[in-house]
């Protein structure tokens, strides 16, 4: 029994130092969706839910129900690779399961669409199923080995037409398409129509928010839904989604981008913005902490993790003011008030902390691997 509790523990104390991607499977009709990535927190994955939604009615009313199609994105979510666009036909691996890290199971033949890229545009992306559909006799025969560095984790042989004409099909128009963009398509998410909030739909190849009311009583009546698209104000119209968060009492953060925002305020009549933070490298992990103070006056300090380095932003919504690099300006300030002695042993017990750390988790490692052998000598010795 020991060894169970030994090996996740040493799991654990690795892992809390690493970042793994996984790749999550969706069907829809007979989309058969993947997508590689390594975080659930950017609002990609709910303009992916849009996206299959329109590209199902878009296989129905076209009559292409015949054929399956393979859609595997690769989310380049560091933006640190060059985007890529693919189009074949051939047998590909079916996956079932909602995150998938066992074998693969099942094999089809169909359209098989890859992209890697940092985001996508929905529109543009029925053009290219559409365009896929309607010359697919012509990609059975045109397709060879793509010549692209494989980005894809453990998928089926990578072959496509020409990678200038698949950029082609992103840009064709039909009125199918057209027709569908033009409805509205909603996000609905279920915490926030329970809890009040703001929410948008799809329309026009923009996102337009909304006020969800907040249930009056929330413990045992949630909101009607089905009122909405009738009743909904749009507080705010953007052309792009990267990032949201918040809640109902502290307000909602936008972020179209990387380090642009909007801001909705408690009272949600308004959105504030657009506001820019100077400094955020593209390609940051999600921001997903942050603190809310209303002494001496009401602001926030939102947290900011590129990867290799941390900042931080002040953001005062009454002045609608937003400081940026936020954790300098303090860093300097407490510098100017304090001798320069106090500062070295400010910065020295600093780095104490940190080895101390360092040294901590190398003896956790060490001690797992010390018992691990422990109990297999032991084991060996019994037998």
């Amino acid at each position: 029994m020991k060894i169970f509790l030994i090996i996740p523990l040493l799991t654990v104390s690795i892992a809390s130092y690493a970042h793994e991607d996984f790749i999550t499977m969706r069907d829809q009709g007979n989309i058969h969706f993947q997508h590689l990535t390594g975080w659930e927190d950017f609002e990609i994955h709910h303009r992916i839910s849009i996206l299959l939604e329109l590209a199902d009615q878009l296989i129905k009313e076209k009559g292409y129900e015949k054929t399956p199609i393979h859609i595997y994105f690769s989310h380049d979510y560091t933006k640190r690779d060059t985007s890529n666009y693919t189009i074949g036909f051939g047998q590909y691996s079916k996956w079932e399961c909602e995150v998938c890290k066992l074998p693969r199971i099942g094999k089809e033949f169909g359209l098989k669409l890859y992209f890697h890229d940092r985001d996508f545009d929905i529109k543009k992306m029925l053009n290219l199923i559409n365009s896929a559909y309607i010359n697919i006799d012509y990609i059975k025969t045109a397709q060879t080995i793509a010549p692209i560095k494989n980005r894809f984790w453990n998928i089926d042989t990578l072959k496509s037409i020409p990678l200038n004409e698949v950029k082609a099909y992103l840009n064709t128009n039909d009125p199918v398409v057209d027709s569908l963009i033009n409805l509205k398509t909603y996000r609905h998410s279920k915490l926030i129509e329970e809890t009040g909030g703001v929410d948008y739909f799809y329309q026009n190849n923009k996102f337009h928010f909304y006020v969800v009311p907040k249930p009056l009583n929330s413990w045992n009546q949630k909101s009607d839904t089905t009122t909405f698209s009738n009743t909904e104000q749009v507080i705010l119209t953007v052309d792009n989604i990267y990032e949201i968060f918040g809640n109902y009492n502290d307000g909602f953060f936008i972020f179209i981008d990387d380090s642009s925002f909007y801001y909705i305020p408690q009272n949600m009549g308004i959105a504030k913005g657009m506001f820019v933070i100077n400094g955020i490298r593209s390609g940051r992990r999600p921001l997903n902490e942050y603190d809310y103070q209303l002494s001496p006056f009401e602001h926030f300090i939102l947290y900011f993790d590129s990867y290799r380095y941390q900042s931080e932003a002040l953001f005062i919504p009454q002045r609608s003011i937003v400081i940026s690099n936020y954790d300098k300006l303090e860093d300097d300030f407490i510098a100017t008030l304090l001798p320069t002695n106090q500062l070295n042993e400010k910065n020295n017990s600093h780095k104490k902390l940190r080895i101390m750390g360092v040294c901590l988790f190398v003896l956790s490692v060490l001690l797992n691997l010390f018992l691990v052998l422990k109990i297999r000598s032991l084991t060996a010795n019994r037998n």
